[in-house]
């Protein structure tokens, strides 16, 4: 019953306009730990509402408060890490509804994890503009795991930005031919991963060293996507967009008649 509850309010709640009755105060600033309980309180006029709940993006509602204080206590698995919003929920004395203005918590662990690790240590950029993202995952002594791309502590670092460019929620994009590597730490912990971007062959999107039909078909996917800042191998012509134009401009670049395949 909880859940279909929180349910509801994450399907209605998080649109609905927020009341300015009820007032969400917490003691964290932007940072929380997961794998811990939150403690949050209420301000609301007095007698104004039948009940107060809390409600938070991942987690279970909490239990209903029905007299002041409003001080109100979630608990937030270590697995929910991130950025998440919690609202507070009153029940008014006319049946209805309000909501309080959101309040966003940056989510990470409250334990630190053993070892660290990304879902590949080998990374293969076929053409410059071309990105993936990384995902980090922490591993604890007692077999769980959480998510910690974006914890606080996590960082991302890229041995060669003319190769590969990492941004702070762990996007690569290539830059350019070579190797290179992306470091990211989280705590006293590190995990590499090696990126190499082939030499660069106008049209030659998958990086098999000739243009044909399958570099036609990574073109014709991407179109109406913006190309990545800098050079992107997609924008053959260079006018800031990926579409017709510049499929008929790699077709006239096809090692074969027809971009047959080779």
């Amino acid at each position: 019953m909880k859940k279909l509850f929180v349910a509801i309010m994450l399907m209605a709640g998080w649109q609905a306009s927020a009341q300015e009755a009820l007032i969400l105060r917490q003691a964290y600033g932007t940072t929380a730990p997961s794998g811990a309980v939150l403690h949050f309180e209420v301000d609301a006029p007095s007698g104004a509402f039948q009940k107060i709940y809390l409600v938070g993006e991942g987690v279970d509602g909490t239990p209903s408060v029905t007299s002041e204080p409003y001080q109100l206590s979630i608990w937030v698995p270590r697995s929910v890490t991130g950025l998440h919003r919690f609202r507070a929920v009153g029940l008014n004395n006319a049946g209805q509804l309000q909501f309080s203005q959101p309040v966003l918590l940056n989510l990470t662990p409250v334990e630190r994890p053993q070892s660290i690790s990304t879902q590949l240590s080998n990374l293969r950029l076929a053409f410059i503009g071309e990105a993936a993202e990384l995902r980090l995952v922490g591993h604890y002594a007692d077999g769980g795991k959480a998510n910690l791309t974006r914890a606080p502590e996590t960082s991302f670092d890229s041995s060669d930005a003319a190769v590969v460019r990492i941004d702070t929620t762990g996007r690569a994009v290539a830059t350019g031919p070579g190797s290179a590597e992306i470091r990211i730490q989280n705590g006293g912990l590190v995990s590499l991963v090696h990126v190499t971007v082939p030499r660069f062959l106008a049209g030659d999107l998958n990086g098999d060293g000739k243009v044909d039909q399958d570099d036609a078909n990574l073109l014709q996917d991407a179109f109406g996507t913006t190309p990545a800042p800098g050079r992107d191998a997609r924008d053959l012509n260079r006018d800031g967009k990926i579409d017709a134009a510049d499929l008929a401009l790699l077709r006239s670049l096809c090692t074969k008649a027809g971009c047959a395949r080779q």
